[in-house]
């Protein structure tokens, strides 16, 4: 063969080599981008795999620390004067005391509930931890948290403030219940007074008492001039039928 014909194979096989080359090179290629998506589907499965085992011991665990909850609270609600439901909690109240319902109402801001439930059964008490209470209660409220108050027995003095200030259309006094309300009364044992000082209290209870008419009238049927004639100088008692003509509750039970 000449030189030139050697030289014209010699170029095709080159080109031949060239070519299956690059042909196994795009297979190897395609082969590892195979290989790369199928590791990476498989990663993803166990990732999701993984989330969705997560998911389920946190709502395992949620789920066990409700009935913990649950079941202090039932132990508990005795003691406490307190009972969790699904969508409420039940509270009685008894004694006009500040401090005991602030803490109980912290639980009850943590669970935000539909609707909180106090059993009011009371003689009255300080008019001052009245009114903080009825302020705890109004917190309430505007929290979105229903507040039903359901009377037995008594709601006299200072638990009248607390019958008044449950939500619209959920205040309920039982159908053998009495309510009573009266002007504030005071007591000093062994203390000099002068006819100043008596003067200078009886403005301070005054303007308290004109404080308490207000908040009761505003929750109520019953006028400002109303209810200080009510009360004036004597007690007022209401039977369960007259505390709901007078708008100081909405239901009978």
């Amino acid at each position: 063969m000449t030189s030139w014909i050697k030289k014209i194979i010699a170029i095709v096989l080159t080109l031949g080599m060239l070519t299956s080359f690059s042909t196994s090179l795009a297979f190897s290629q395609d082969s590892n981008i195979v290989t790369k998506c199928s590791e990476l589907d498989i990663k993803i499965k166990e990732l999701t795999i993984k989330k969705i085992e997560s998911d389920l011991e946190k709502t395992a665990q949620e789920k066990k620390i409700n009935e913990l909850t649950y079941d202090m609270t039932l132990k508990d609600s005795i003691a406490k004067g307190m009972r969790v439901e699904n969508d409420s909690i039940h509270i009685y109240l008894e004694y006009i005391d500040y401090a005991s319902l602030w803490k109980n109402l912290q639980y009850v801001k943590v669970k935000s509930p539909k609707k909180l439930v106090i059993h009011l059964f009371s003689f009255g008490g300080s008019v001052f931890d009245a009114l903080a209470m009825a302020g705890l209660i109004e917190e309430i409220k505007r929290n979105g948290t229903i507040v039903e108050i359901r009377a037995k027995g008594l709601a006299a003095s200072a638990g009248l403030i607390l019958l008044v200030s449950g939500s619209p259309g959920y205040r309920y006094i039982d159908s053998n219940a009495m309510a009573m309300f009266h002007e504030l009364q005071s007591f000093t044992f062994l203390k000099v007074e002068t006819p100043t000082s008596k003067e200078e209290e009886a403005k301070i209870l005054r303007k308290i008492q004109n404080n308490i008419n207000a908040y009761i009238s505003a929750h109520s049927k019953l006028s400002l001039a109303d209810l200080k004639a009510c009360i004036d100088k004597k007690e007022i008692w209401f039977d369960a039928k007259e505390v709901i003509e007078f708008g100081l509750a909405d239901n009978l039970e």
